[in-house]
């Protein structure tokens, strides 16, 4: 076995040439590639992002609609005659205190 190596003159060579510059060029256009598709995928995030906010205040805007355009159902006259005459049935003091409540009651009186 041969035991001095020659490190000017190694056993086997290459028999591929690349020319000068390929990797410095080479690195350019696969930077430049992924600078390309980072921006389109930015743009089709932001799409997205627009499309979904979009679509949520769309959907949240009919349900406004819908919750608010419920009138409120009126009380039908005979279960206002059944409060009527409970009301009827209340002593004086517990008739001023309810009157009172009700006038004084932010909720129902702004």
């Amino acid at each position: 076995m041969k035991t001095d190596f020659d490190f000017d003159r190694p056993g086997k060579r290459m028999p591929y040439t690349v020319p000068d510059g390929f990797f410095e060029q080479m690195e350019e256009d696969i930077l430049r590639e992924l600078d390309r598709r980072e921006t389109a995928v930015q743009k089709s995030r932001r799409f997205l992002r627009l499309a979904l906010g979009a679509v949520t205040t769309a959907a949240a805007a009919i349900a406004v609609v819908f919750l608010l355009d419920k009138a409120p159902e009126s009380i039908p006259s005979a279960e206002f005659a059944e409060v009527e005459r409970a009301f009827d049935d209340l002593s004086t003091e517990d008739r001023t205190y309810l009157l009172s409540v009700y006038r004084d009651d932010l909720f129902i009186n702004p």
